[in-house]
């Protein structure tokens, strides 16, 4: 038992310090920088009342123990499908680009999108030079112009001719733009059996290729820039806070969101 609270204690310390610098990298006006320190006071509070734990009835922390065993394993069994698919890379010619935006730095790409536009220009030069690209997002409150647009200056700033960027600006959210994209690519002679290269950034390609495939994609392979490297841990649990907020929701919406929230997710 003092073994057990004694790791707690490290992790809630540890959550608490990574939490301090998320804040400070994404600012305070964003729910999902408090994540980490939300989850470093519930892990200090487990903590601190572990010893009731012995006091329980069998049955009832029997029924605790398999919620938390069962938690645990989701979360592990997410992690390791969302690190594994981002261990793979597209490679081949494909008939289009979809570019899923990120924030924006004023009226230009923050540093987690331009990696995502640095990324498909890579790509691009090396396997589809002359392939349409449909870049995807809405105008957000405090950015100057929608992510799209962004984007679009971004890419024609380095080269690429903007006869073959195409612009995506309403979806806010991942399912939003790629259930926007197919009608996008019905516009300009594609489809969703196309042959598709969708880019995002490493943590998001596991739950952006499960949203393609509900969407209706059927050729559809991902590929992802490496992002904010430190902000890892923070942008994996976010992702994991989403997919289960969309498993949820499903059934009772208000507990989605809710989940969501506990674990930085925001359904992007």
């Amino acid at each position: 038992m003092k073994l057990a609270r004694s790791i707690l204690c490290v992790l809630a310390a540890a959550f608490t310090v990574y939490g301090i610098f998320v804040v400070r990298a994404l600012g305070s006006e964003k729910v999902s920088s408090f994540a980490f320190i939300v989850w470093a006071i519930i892990l200090a509070v487990v903590a601190v009342t572990l010893p009731f734990f012995q006091n329980l009835p069998k049955k009832t922390a029997l029924i605790v123990s398999c919620i938390m065993a069962a938690a645990v394993a989701s979360l592990a069994l997410f992690l390791t499908e969302a690190i594994t698919n981002s261990l793979y890379q597209p490679a081949g010619r494909a008939e289009y680009v979809i570019i899923i935006a990120d924030s924006l730095d004023g009226s230009d790409p923050g540093e987690e999108y331009a990696g995502r536009l640095d990324y498909a220009i890579d790509y691009m030069e090396k396997y589809a030079p002359d392939i349409p690209v449909i870049i995807t997002g809405a105008k957000y409150e405090g950015e100057g112009v929608s992510r799209a647009q962004a984007g679009k200056e971004y890419l024609a700033g380095r080269g690429i001719e903007e006869s073959r960027i195409v612009l995506e600006e309403e979806g806010r959210t991942t399912k939003e733009q790629m259930e926007n994209c197919l009608e996008v690519l019905k516009s300009i002679g594609g489809g969703p059996d196309s042959s598709i290269v969708a880019v995002t950034s490493k943590y998001h390609m596991y739950r952006t290729r499960l949203i393609s495939d509900t969407a209706g994609y059927t050729n559809i392979t991902c590929g992802g820039s490496d992002g904010i490297v430190w902000l890892w841990p923070q942008r994996y649990f976010s992702e994991y806070g989403s997919y289960m907020s969309e498993f949820f929701r499903n059934q009772y919406r208000h507990t989605g969101n809710s989940f969501s929230r506990l674990f930085g997710g925001s359904n992007k």
